[in-house]
C-alpha cells in the first residue's frame, strides 16, 4: 500500500494541530472532539503568519476535528479556501478517547492487553489516511493547485509518513526519520513538507518556542 504509483509534482504541507487542553493534560484524544486552547491558538497564528509570508499555497484541507479545521481557519486566516476532510481525523481510540495516558494504560494492562488493541487498528488508521490523502492529491491537481496544506493530527500523520516512506521515491532526511521511527515527538503545530520526492521537517521547534512570545503575532 505505501508505493503511490502516480507522480504528483506539487509541494505539500502538513501541519499538526495546535495545543488543546486533553493535550496539556496527557490524554488521548482520538477522535473525541476536544478545541484549541489558548496556546494552541497562538501556536496556529505564529504558524500561520510564518506559511502565509514564506508559502504560495492554494488551498488547505483539514481534518473535521475541531481542533484541526480551527487551526486551519486560523492558519489561513480568510486567505485560502479550507476543504473539510472527515478521511484525515485522528485514530479512533474507542473507550480511551480523551481518557488521560496513564490511566488508559493501567486498565489496558489488567485486562492483558494494549492501549493500541482499542479502537481503530494502526493497520485500518494507515489505509483510511492514506486513501484521504491520495483522494486529497487528485482534487488538488484536478484543480491545478501547486502547493497545499493539509492540517491532520500526530499519530494520523505518522502513520501515513511510515506508509509514504515505504516508497522508494521519496528520501527521508535524519530528522524526518527520527521523527517518524524514534522517540522524537511530532509537537503540536509541527510542520512537515514533501516536496521533489523529499520529506523536510522544520520548524517544530521554533513554533515551541516562539509561542511564549505572542507579541509578534
Amino acid at each position: 500500500m505505501g508505493i503511490i504509483e502516480k507522480v504528483y509534482t506539487m509541494r505539500v504541507i502538513f501541519l499538526r494541530h495546535g495545543e488543546t487542553t486533553s493535550n496539556a493534560e496527557g490524554r488521548m484524544q482520538g477522535q473525541y472532539d476536544t478545541e484549541l486552547n489558548t496556546r494552541g491558538e497562538d501556536q496556529a497564528r505564529i504558524v500561520g503568519k510564518a506559511l502565509r509570508s514564506d508559502e504560495k499555497i492554494d488551498a488547505v484541507y483539514s481534518s473535521d476535528l475541531k481542533r484541526a479545521y480551527r487551526t486551519a481557519q486560523i492558519v489561513a486566516d480568510g486567505k485560502w479556501e479550507i476543504t473539510p476532510v472527515p478521511k484525515l481525523r485522528e485514530r479512533f481510540m474507542g473507550k480511551f478517547q480523551n481518557v488521560l495516558r496513564v490511566e488508559a494504560t493501567k486498565i489496558a494492562a489488567a485486562e492483558g492487553k494494549k492501549i493500541t488493541d482499542y479502537g481503530e487498528s494502526g493497520q485500518e488508521l494507515t489505509a483510511r489516511m492514506m486513501e484521504g490523502y491520495l483522494e486529497v492529491l487528485a482534487d488538488a491537481e484536478s484543480k491545478g493547485y501547486k502547493t497545499i496544506l493539509i492540517v491532520s493530527h500526530g499519530s494520523a500523520l505518522t502513520h501515513l509518513f511510515k506508509e509514504i516512506a515505504k516508497d522508494p521515491k521519496y528520501k527521508v532526511s535524519e530528522d524526518m526519520h527520527d521523527s517518524i521511527y524514534g522517540n522524537s515527538k511530532m509537537g503540536n503545530c509541527s510542520v512537515t513538507i514533501i516536496n521533489d520526492n523529499e520529506f523536510e521537517k522544520h520548524a517544530a521547534k521554533m513554533i515551541d518556542s516562539m509561542v511564549l512570545n505572542v507579541d509578534d503575532v
